[in-house]
């Protein structure tokens, strides 16, 4: 790495954006069946990048050492939104990569951060692979009655990060606090001293960690908790072990029952206070808590649909 003038500091790589094409989009939203379809856009909001060496001296030399890897740029871009192959254009030619991805190839990069770089080690696929077995998971809050749950179908191997954001989804938590997963005496999450302080200084690193290593089969179960401070504990049990079904893209929310109680309203006790509150007009509490919530809540609601709609929502960032 070379030093510039002030602050900046030239790397010694070159670097190449890949961005799709309005024809990738086409197939995108047909492949995929998505509904809304992305736009342009939306694709194109964040792009993947790729540093190449530094003796390519101007863009022309960097696209002629891409040209025989052409086809690895776009399998990459394919993966990143599929990794159902069976869906994926059967030749990636050429001209098909032409058609479908802008590439931009530019020979100086500057780094702005004060810090060495650092490779960071492989991580597993975050929504597990597509040979996988799936789980059939039961996620219930615990202490609620009558009970909040979902039920799921994910891959056996997607990472313990990844399951945090389907709970998240599915069960209608906004992801504002800190989690962890909780196996016997073993806690998984965000190893971050400057978040957690004292809470977990053992904690293991929950995008390491695949779903099918701590629950390896029919009947585990574990424990998931969100947000430190209401304490929102999950049980979660693997009902069922089922073979790949080609075709499908967990995770899915297969069915469940009841709304997620509304975020920072006090633990599971703060939950049933606030429904005592808004079921009773005369309750000293209900005009406060009207107006907190943005009108009326209803404990019962639940839609499949708008779940599964957000979870195919993540499932292609």
């Amino acid at each position: 790495m070379e030093e510039s003038e002030g602050t900046l500091k030239l790397v010694n790589r070159g670097i190449v954006i890949v961005k799709p094409k309005q024809p990738f989009v086409d197939w995108l939203n047909q492949a995929l069946a998505l509904s809304p379809p992305l736009s342009l856009e939306e694709t194109r909001h964040d792009c993947s990048a790729f540093l190449v060496p530094d003796s390519l001296d101007d863009a022309e030399e960097i696209l002629e050492f891409l040209e025989p890897i052409k086809h690895l740029l776009l399998e990459m871009e394919l993966e990143s939104w599929t990794d159902d192959q069976a869906l994926w254009p059967a030749e990636r030619s050429p001209e098909l990569v032409g058609a479908w991805l802008d590439i931009e190839a530019h020979s100086m990069i500057y780094d702005l951060v004060d810090e060495p770089l650092e490779w960071q080690e492989e991580l597993p696929p975050t929504v597990g692979t597509p040979d996988a077995p799936l789980y059939q998971l039961k996620v219930t809050l615990r202490d609620s009655k009558p009970p909040i749950w979902r039920r799921l179908l994910v891959r056996s191997d997607m990472t313990l990060a990844g399951l945090h954001e389907v709970i998240q989804g599915a069960m209608g938590w906004q992801n504002d606090h800190l989690h962890q997963f909780i196996v016997g005496q073993t806690y998984y999450g965000e190893p971050s001293p400057d978040n957690y302080d004292d809470i977990q200084d053992d904690i293991q690193d929950d995008r390491a960690v695949t779903l099918d290593q701590i629950a390896p089969g029919e009947g585990s179960r574990f424990d998931y908790e969100y947000d430190f401070g209401d304490s929102w504990r999950h049980l979660l049990v693997v009902e069922k072990v089922l073979a790949p079904v080609p075709g499908m893209e967990p995770p899915v929310c297969l069915t469940g029952r009841r709304a997620c109680p509304p975020e920072d309203v006090g633990g599971i006790w703060g939950y049933v206070g606030f429904l005592e509150a808004m079921r009773n007009p005369a309750h000293e509490e209900h005009d406060s808590y009207v107006e907190w919530i943005g009108g009326e809540f209803d404990p019962e609601a639940f839609d499949l649909e708008d779940i599964n709609q957000g979870l195919r929502a993540w499932r292609r960032r």
